[in-house]
């Protein structure tokens, strides 16, 4: 009886261990609208990220940083290869992020001081894996808006997310 329970619980096991959605845990770097470093939570095509960016101004002795959150939606897999196939693996992705102090602006009342603005950053663009039997760099270049208040201005990035680890494809139990 007792390696008739042990055998249920296995096959209970394996099966929710294989159907589990994907959830990977990445660290960002570059320059985009999260900010230059940043860390992503991926959940199945969804993901959270938060950021930090140094935003410059022409007064050295003021330093002003922002602080990002992004949510990502990811495409399917364009071109339609196996996950054990070679070859590159490309993903359009949707991103909509809020920076705490994201734009500089010029304030006319002030003899043309520069003062921070929170912004919004709407960006698509693509995202590629250039080493899938890796499965654990990738690189996100896209396009986008700059929307604070006073103004739009075009928005552009290019990030290198690398994947600490994840729960759907390098998992050690195999229950197949």
């Amino acid at each position: 009886m007792k390696k008739l329970k042990l055998f249920f619980l296995s096959i209970i096991f394996c099966t929710t261990l294989n159907s589990q959605v994907p959830v990977s845990f990445n660290v960002t770097a570059g320059n985009g609208a999260i900010g230059y470093l940043g860390a992503e939570a991926e959940i199945s095509r969804f993901s959270l990220a938060v950021g930090w960016r140094p935003v410059g101004t022409i007064y050295p002795n003021q330093r002003i940083e922002s602080y990002n959150a992004a949510f990502t939606v990811f495409s399917n897999e364009l071109g339609g290869i196996k996950y054990n196939e070679p070859g590159v693996r490309n993903y359009l992705y949707f991103s909509s992020t809020y920076a705490s102090e994201g734009t500089l602006q010029k304030d006319l009342n002030e003899n043309g001081l520069y003062h921070p603005m929170p912004a919004i950053f709407l960006m698509a663009g693509l995202r590629t894996f250039f080493f899938p039997e890796i499965n654990r760099l990738s690189f996100k270049i896209g396009a986008g808006i700059n929307i604070n208040q006073d103004e739009s201005r075009f928005a552009f990035e290019f990030m290198v997310n690398f994947k600490l680890f994840n729960n759907k494809y390098n998992t050690k139990f195999k229950c197949e």
